[in-house]
């Protein structure tokens, strides 16, 4: 009797690698970016493969299958820093959302500098991860998702080393003293080093009760992680 069970898991054999398809802009509202140059890491960091985008930003590239995996996009000649973002594949094809893959440019993070001027690390130039926190739950299409007060960030490398984040306060001026998030969410991390990190969301929902939510992340040398919105649950 040939034995069932092999046969079954060799019909079921899930794919290795998928494709993802998307759009790459220039900015965050802007158009389409052609010629930029695709790098993917998968879950561990390891390079995985490259690419270009199209004429019109389009690009379909594969990515590894049934994990995460990171896409960093460059384009140095015009103005603008290695910018990445993290995905999760399953055994399908992957297709970006619109609007959600972008470049940073150099003088965007120039800006950003000054914006957190106050920040401690805000003079190293290894990486920089910057974002908004928003709180996750089921909405109108159109409505927007309200940013979240009292989040602390941290970057943690492969040696559970952490990088503590940088803040906006109410009135949008950065604060070497703050700990946790304003109510406009914002923050940044100033020179964490290059590849995988993981980044903590501390969430202090009252005196004594916290929740924490888990990303990981590949930041590029040189580069920027942008994260609009970084989600928290609502407890």
């Amino acid at each position: 009797m040939v034995p069932l069970l092999p046969l079954l898991l060799a019909c079921w054999s899930l794919p290795t690698e998928v494709e993802l398809t998307g759009t790459l802009l220039d900015s965050r509202d802007g158009v389409g970016l052609a010629e930029a140059g695709i790098e993917i890491h998968d879950a561990q960091g390891t390079a995985f493969g490259e690419g270009q985008t199209g004429e019109d930003g389009e690009f379909a590239i594969t990515v590894p299958a049934s994990q995460s995996f990171f896409v960093t996009f460059s384009d140095e000649a015009g103005g603008r820093v290695p910018t990445s973002f993290t995905g999760i594949a399953g055994s399908s094809d992957v297709q970006a959302e619109e609007g959600l893959l972008y470049m940073r440019s150099t003088q965007e993070v120039e800006d950003m500098k000054q914006e957190f001027a106050n920040c401690a690390e805000v003079g190293a130039t290894e990486t920089l991860i910057e974002g908004e926190v928003r709180i996750y739950f089921s909405v109108e299409e159109d409505e927007e998702l309200p940013t979240v007060p009292d989040v602390t960030v941290t970057a943690w490398d492969l040696n559970d080393q952490p990088y503590s984040g940088c803040y906006l306060d109410e009135e949008g001026l950065s604060s070497a003293d703050a700990t946790a998030t304003a109510s406009n969410g914002r923050f940044a991390i100033f020179g964490a080093p290059t590849g995988p990190l993981a980044l903590s969301f501390t969430w202090v929902l009252a005196e004594g009760l916290e929740q924490t939510n888990w990303y990981l992340v590949r930041a590029p040398e040189g580069g920027v992680v942008p994260m609009y919105p970084a989600w928290v649950e609502s407890p």
